[in-house]
Parts: C-alpha cells; sequence; structure tokens
C-alpha cells in the first residue's frame, strides 16, 4: 500500500506563522507537523510516500531532499481530491492507498484499519471518533475510487466523499483512538501542551486497546490522579504514591511518581 500525505494548504487560519512557513513544517516538539504523519506510514510498513505541495512548496522540497519521499510541488492547487488525482495518474497507482491530512496528529492502528478496509467492500474508509463527520484524518480508498475523481480542483470532504456517500461507499472506521488537527492556533498550543504531558493511562485496559487516563504527571515530578466516585463523580489529588480502581475496567492499578503498576 502507498501514501499520499496532503500538505499544499495555504494555513491561512495560522497567519501569521504560516506567512513564511507552510503549517506541515510548523514544529511541534520539536519535529515538523508532516513527520508525524510519514513515521505514522513507515510504522505501518508504507514504503513509497508522495506529499503534495503549494505554499511556500520549495520548502516541502527542501525538507524532504534526500530521503525516499516523492514531493509533488502543484503549479495550480488542486484541492484535496484534485491532488490525489493528480499523483494517481502521475505515477501509475493502481493498488489501495492511504491519505493522511499532512496537519493531523493520530494513533490511529493503520494495521487494523486496512484489516477493516479490505473486508469492508466500500471504495473509502474514513478513520474517525465522531460518527457524524469526516474528521479523524486519515483515509484509505481502492483503486475504483479513480472514476469519481474529475479533473481540475475537486475537494476530499466537500465533494468526494459526499459522492461516495451517495452510491453507497464510504464506511467509518471509529475507534477512540485520538487525532489532533492542526488548523488554528488555538488548537497549535492546545496539541503542543498536550504532547508533552505525561498522562497516566490504565495498563489493563491498555492491553485491551482501549485508552482510559487515570492522571499526569506533574512538571515537578507529583502525580494529579482523579479518584472516581461512581454516581458522585471525580475528586482530583495531587501525590506521590496512589491506588486506584479504574472507572472503566474496575482493576485496582497502583501508581507511582515515574512507574504504573498493576496488582
Amino acid at each position: 500500500m502507498i501514501g499520499i500525505i496532503l500538505a499544499a494548504g495555504l494555513g491561512t487560519r495560522l497567519r501569521p506563522l504560516t506567512e513564511n512557513v507552510p503549517k506541515p513544517l510548523i514544529q511541534l516538539k520539536g519535529k515538523a507537523i508532516v513527520e508525524y504523519c510519514v513515521e505514522k506510514m513507515r510504522d505501518f510498513g508504507v514504503k513509497d510516500i508522495y506529499v503534495n505541495a503549494f505554499h511556500l512548496a520549495d520548502q516541502i522540497v527542501s525538507y524532504f531532499k534526500g530521503r525516499d519521499i516523492e514531493v509533488v510541488v502543484e503549479h495550480d492547487l488542486l484541492g484535496t481530491a484534485g491532488a490525489i488525482k493528480n499523483i494517481l495518474e502521475k505515477y501509475k497507482i493502481m493498488g489501495d492507498f492511504v491519505v493522511m491530512n499532512g496537519d493531523t496528529i493520530t494513533e490511529v492502528n493503520l494495521t487494523k484499519m486496512v484489516v477493516f478496509h479490505e473486508s469492508s467492500g466500500k471504495i473509502a474508509t474514513v478513520f474517525t471518533n465522531d460518527t457524524l463527520t469526516h474528521n479523524g484524518g486519515t483515509f484509505m480508498f481502492k483503486p475504483l475510487v479513480y472514476k469519481y475523481l474529475p479533473n481540475g480542483f475537486y475537494s476530499l470532504h466537500q465533494q468526494l466523499l459526499l459522492d461516495l456517500e451517495k452510491v453507497n461507499q464510504v464506511t467509518l472506521y471509529k475507534t477512540n483512538d485520538y487525532y489532533y488537527d492542526i488548523g488554528t492556533p488555538e488548537k497549535l498550543n492546545k496539541v503542543n501542551f498536550l504532547l508533552t504531558r505525561q498522562l497516566i493511562k490504565c495498563p489493563t485496559c491498555e492491553k485491551r486497546d482501549r485508552k482510559v487516563i487515570l492522571g499526569e504527571m506533574l512538571p515537578d515530578g507529583t502525580l494529579s490522579i482523579m479518584r472516581y466516585h461512581g454516581k458522585d463523580g471525580y475528586t482530583k489529588i495531587v501525590g506521590n504514591d496512589f491506588s486506584v480502581i479504574c472507572h472503566f475496567c474496575s482493576e485496582k492499578v497502583f501508581i507511582r511518581s515515574n512507574h504504573v503498576n498493576r496488582n
């Protein structure tokens, strides 16, 4: 399976940050946003990655210079779906492929997603943890999508997916995996904060592919834990050593300032 990263957007909502730097190259925790997408695809086993570029394209070309990644520069903005068609045509891509928005950070498991995609029988699979919108930033397509892609500017969200829905060719891959959209300065600051937090998760739930947060490590090394009291809600407690009952799996978890162990 090949991978396409959509990185040609103008980043208007992030101005003035994007006046001199394209949005995919904005740094998050010391790393370009687009690099998170590349790492996700590489971990999944994608060898051939294509990145489209338009706004400040020379910087994106320079960023990937010397790497086994193809940057496809658009001289006219083609839109997110138009960019996909351009890449499919230019490189004669015939198989299934994964698409990621270049301004999205996610922990979606692509290995599980492709199993779901292949068994669905649908042309498009959309990752989401919201059943009402297509906002997970990660998509998989079968090559039949090509016949739904006209020439010129064409939008993935506002046109292609809607057209595919009309012929019942879209399925949602719904999980509780997180995704962060880096669309505005507020969202950028929030994601920067979230990525630097040391979250404490329930180890039992993690083994079952559930992400249940029990608390977080504070900058001074102490712990901030949310203790669940059933219908009475939560109490926030701060300290070094705790035993808490996970509100999801009901297991007792012993927490210290530098590790988490289950009894």
